[in-house]
C-alpha cells in the first residue's frame, strides 16, 4: 500500500529545500527580495490613517475611531501611520494592538516622517535615533513594517552623490537595527529624496538586506509613471495606491490613477503583500468605501 502522506511529506521537504536553496541561500539580499516571488499572487487591501490627516489634526478622529471604520470596511489591514498616535507610551500602543487583535484586523505597517538629507551629522545622527525609536515602537505595537523616508530635496548647494552619500550608511544603520528587532523597513519614493525610480533603486541595491525594500507611493513620481513602477515593483514591500498621479507636485494637474492596470503589474510580479489606499481627495468618509469596494473587486 502507497503510503500518500510520507510521500507528500517528502516531497514538500525536498520541494522547500530547492526552493530555499535558489530563493535565499544563493542570492543577495536584494536578489532576495526579487526572487521572492510565487506563481500565485494574494494582495491584501488596508488602508492609510493619513487618509484621515485632517480629521486627526482637527482632533476629529480617533485612531481606535479609525480602526472601527476600516473593519466595517472588510479591509484587510490598516496601516496605523504614526503622525497621529495620542501617545507613543507602551501602554497606548499595546492597547491598539489589542483592539486590532479582538477585532481581527492585521496592522499592516506604520509609517514615520525622518529626513537624512542633511549634510549636517549631527542631525543625521539624531534623525536615525528617531527611526531605532519607532522600530522599537513598531514591535510593541505589532507592526511589521514601516514606511520611512529618504529625506527632503537637495539642499542648495549639495549634489545628488552628497545626498546618497548621507542616506545611504543612514539607512544602513537603521536596516541592520530593524533587522534585530524582525521589522522591514519600505523607503517610498516622494516630493522629496528619493524621488526617481532609479534613486530608488541604488539605495535598496546598496543596503542590499531583506529587512529594507520599497514602499511604493503610485502618486509620487513626476512622469512616467508606469515604467517607473514597473521598475520598483520587484523591490517593493509595500503599496500604498492613490487615486491620481503627481500628488506631490502643489498645483499639478490631476491624472486619474489606471488602478486595474497597477494591480495587474503586481500580480505579474507575484506580489502577495499590501496594497494601501492612501486617500489624499476630499470626502474621505464618503469617498474611501467606494473605492475601497472597486479595489476589492479589482484584487478579488
Amino acid at each position: 500500500m502507497t503510503d500518500v502522506n510520507g510521500s507528500r511529506r517528502n516531497f514538500l521537504r525536498t520541494g522547500a529545500a530547492a526552493v530555499g536553496a535558489v530563493s535565499v541561500g544563493l542570492l543577495s539580499p536584494t536578489k532576495q527580495i526579487q526572487a521572492a516571488k510565487f506563481n500565485n499572487h494574494h494582495i491584501k487591501l488596508s488602508l492609510a490613517a493619513y487618509s484621515f490627516r485632517n480629521q486627526f489634526r482637527n482632533e476629529n478622529l480617533t485612531m481606535e475611531e479609525f480602526i472601527d471604520f476600516c473593519v466595517d470596511l472588510g479591509l484587510d489591514g490598516t496601516e496605523l501611520t504614526s503622525y497621529f498616535f495620542e501617545s507613543t507610551d507602551n501602554s497606548y500602543l499595546l492597547s491598539l494592538r489589542n483592539k486590532c487583535f479582538h477585532l481581527g484586523i492585521p496592522i499592516s505597517g506604520t509609517a514615520i516622517g525622518n529626513d537624512f538629507v542633511t549634510p549636517k551629522e549631527s542631525e543625521r545622527r539624531k534623525q536615525i535615533g528617531d527611526v531605532k525609536g519607532w522600530i522599537d515602537r513598531a514591535v510593541v505595537l505589532g507592526a511589521p513594517s514601516i514606511r520611512v523616508f529618504g529625506g527632503g530635496p537637495i539642499p542648495d548647494g549639495y549634489s545628488e552623490e552628497n545626498v546618497f552619500d548621507w542616506v545611504i550608511p543612514a539607512m544602513k544603520e537603521c536596516v541592520e537595527y530593524a533587522s534585530t528587532k524582525g521589522i522591514v523597513l519600505a523607503i517610498e519614493n516622494h516630493g522629496g529624496f528619493p524621488m526617481t525610480s532609479t534613486q530608488v533603486i541604488r539605495i535598496v541595491q546598496e543596503v542590499d538586506s531583506p529587512w529594507f525594500g520599497v514602499n511604493l507611493d503610485t502618486g509620487n513620481f513626476l512622469s512616467d509613471w508606469y515604467r517607473q513602477m514597473a521598475e520598483v515593483i520587484p523591490y517593493t514591500v509595500v503599496v500604498q495606491f492613490k487615486v491620481n498621479l503627481m500628488n506631490t507636485v502643489k498645483g499639478a494637474p490631476r491624472i486619474a490613477a489606471d488602478p486595474e492596470r497597477i494591480v495587474r503589474m503586481l500580480e505579474n510580479e507575484g506580489y502577495r503583500r499590501y496594497l494601501v489606499l492612501e486617500y489624499e481627495e476630499d470626502n474621505p468618509y464618503q469617498e474611501i468605501p467606494e473605492w475601497i469596494e472597486h479595489l476589492q473587486k479589482i484584487v478579488a
